[in-house]
């Protein structure tokens, strides 16, 4: 059906921005893959504009969420706070180097 096709395409979506966001290093060759993806899921099942607009909300709501001022868990002890904060700046430097290489690939737009 096409309701699974798309929670399908969004699944993919949601796992190709959550590997890029922790994998700098690789942040070239996942924005060629969503460029790739996109085409290909458009050409195979129609499904392109549901894969670019699922992959956009999720840099702009991760975007949102970096705005705010990140919650430290003071339950955790000092160790396991840094540990926190460094997955979030990665996480958060990672959105931004993302939306960088997308907007260059005209995936998105300013």
């Amino acid at each position: 059906s096409d309701a699974a096709r798309e929670e399908l395409v969004e699944s993919v979506a949601n796992e190709v921005f959550d590997k890029a966001t922790g994998q700098h290093v690789l942040i070239d060759i996942y924005a060629d893959l969503c460029i790739q993806l996109r085409s290909d899921l458009e050409q195979l099942i129609a499904c392109g504009a549901v894969f670019k607009r699922s992959l956009v909300a999720r840099c702009r709501d991760a975007f949102e969420r970096y705005l705010t001022a990140e919650q430290v868990n003071v339950e955790l002890d000092p160790e396991e706070q840094h540990e926190e904060h460094v997955k979030h700046k990665t996480s958060m430097i990672g959105n931004a180097l993302l939306v960088a290489h997308l907007l260059r690939r005209r995936l998105m737009h300013p």
